[in-house]
């Protein structure tokens, strides 16, 4: 009976050091695993457009419920290497994925679609479609004007120039497979920017006649 009465004091002894631990447990580290999340956030004041490497940015806990969208963890925080700020990011905040642009992003956020009007094209491919790359040179060859994707292939009514319909569709066949189209080509757009499309403006208009050459650089499969 006194050993019964003794193992049962012990027990109830032990059940509450165990709940005792599992409380201090949970207020050191439960709470933390279940209510929090680590996150990364800047180190300092980061400018838009400034360069972003890891050591900008230190690990914080914060409650999952004011998680931003697009939160970047720790474990993640190698993608922001050769990353740029897309806007300012203030000390202390939690950086997400939307604040980081690649410099492929920057780019492409300057392009705009430009005409290439028909008077200024001396010489280009008939199998020039959407999506495909060319190359604008100088009515000599000696200079290039830069490479640039087309943006559309349109006829004299300013609608897109398409394989026949009963073809395999444009950007689908290698160029010696584009024999019919929908339309003669009358002018092409390219994605450029600004100052890329006023340089070829400005020599296309300076010349006498026609004065470009487009040559297809990448036809897309």
């Amino acid at each position: 009976m006194k050993l019964a009465n003794g193992l049962r004091r012990f027990s109830g002894i032990f059940l509450i050091i165990v709940a005792v631990a599992g409380l201090v447990l949970w207020e050191a580290k439960g709470r933390e695993l279940v209510l929090m999340a680590d996150v990364c956030a800047a180190a300092g004041n980061i400018e838009q457009g400034e360069k972003l490497d890891p050591s900008m940015f230190r690990t914080v806990s914060v409650p999952r419920g004011s998680l931003v969208s697009g939160a970047v963890a720790p474990r993640g925080l190698a993608q922001v290497n050769g990353g740029i700020a897309a806007g300012f990011i203030p000390e202390g905040a939690m950086l997400s994925t939307a604040y980081i642009d690649t410099p492929q992003e920057i780019s492409r956020k300057d392009d705009s679609y430009f005409t290439i009007e028909r008077k200024w094209i001396l010489m280009r491919s008939s199998a020039l479609r959407r999506g495909d790359m060319a190359e604008i040179l100088t009515a000599d060859g000696a200079q290039s004007l830069g490479v640039f994707e087309i943006g559309f292939v349109k006829d004299a009514e300013d609608s897109e120039v398409r394989e026949t319909a009963g073809g395999t569709g444009f950007g689908s066949a290698p160029s010696e497979s584009r024999v019919d189209a929908t339309s003669p080509i009358d002018h092409v757009e390219i994605v450029a920017r600004l100052s890329e499309y006023l340089a070829i403006r400005d020599y296309a208009e300076s010349a006498a006649g026609p004065s470009l050459i487009l040559v297809g650089k990448e036809i897309v499969e």
